[in-house]
């Protein structure tokens, strides 16, 4: 009896930890890009869901500030965590540039020069660590800390247009956990669009770009909201005793 107990015991945490995770998948407007995240894990924001949308007022943001930023900014997602209220922000920027024009599908490229590249953009870069990270595609991962804030980012090329998928957090990042969601990211890969000029890496540009792209962490939603909150707090009055 009690071997039966424990048998189905063991068979009662099996089947919860094998239960699916509940995650949407994001076809990202405006790019060729598709992402899953967990709607119990995270507040998912992107371009045309802003409208109308409760979680909006939720996070104590604006819909036509967030619009507003999201433009500026070329962000096509900005996503926050749901556990420990807004620990961890995901932000996808998309932009084209000299460098995303030239390299075409980052995933196309002979994997010797993205090394190339990642060594070149590690050079002089003692608080930031660069390295490749290949799942279906190829990314340039960078970590480090900026303005006290701890970041993971995966840059690619896909279709001569540069992705960005920034984790950003007050506390260390879960990097296998960024690299899991990131994993879960498809492109509609257009292979003609592959540039011919295979020395591009070797360029002044090439070995440069990764510096200057990825560059230092860049605004997202939740700085938006602490800008908002500490408008707030200083119209306020002064209480007794302050």
């Amino acid at each position: 009896m009690k071997k039966m107990m424990v048998l189905v015991a063991l068979v009662c945490m099996l089947a919860v930890f094998c239960l699916p995770v509940m995650a949407t998948s994001y076809t990202v407007s405006g790019t060729d890009m598709t992402i899953e995240l967990d709607n119990s894990a995270w507040y998912v924001f992107t371009r045309d869901n802003l409208e109308d949308n409760p979680e909006v007022a939720e996070i104590g943001a604006d819909a036509e500030a967030m619009s507003a930023l999201l433009q500026s900014q070329n962000i096509y997602l900005d996503a926050i965590s749901k556990t420990n209220y807004m620990s961890v922000e995901l932000t996808v920027f998309k932009n084209r540039n000299e460098f995303s024009k030239e390299a075409g599908n980052l995933s196309e490229r002979p994997r010797s020069e993205v090394d190339k590249l990642v060594q070149n953009s590690q050079n002089g870069s003692a608080e930031r660590s660069f390295s490749v990270y290949e799942n279906t595609y190829t990314f340039v991962e960078e970590t480090g800390i900026d303005k006290g804030f701890y970041y993971c980012k995966f840059l690619t090329v896909v279709n001569q247009e540069e992705y960005i998928l920034q984790f950003i957090s007050g506390q260390p990042i879960d990097q296998t956990y960024a690299r899991q969601i990131v994993d879960t990211v498809r492109f509609d890969v257009d292979t003609s669009l592959n540039p011919q000029r295979a020395s591009f890496f070797d360029s002044v540009a090439g070995r440069t770009v990764i510096g200057g792209v990825i560059g230092a962490c860049a605004v997202g939603v939740t700085a938006l909201i602490a800008k908002k909150n500490k408008k707030k707090k200083a119209a306020e009055p002064a209480q007794p005793g302050e």
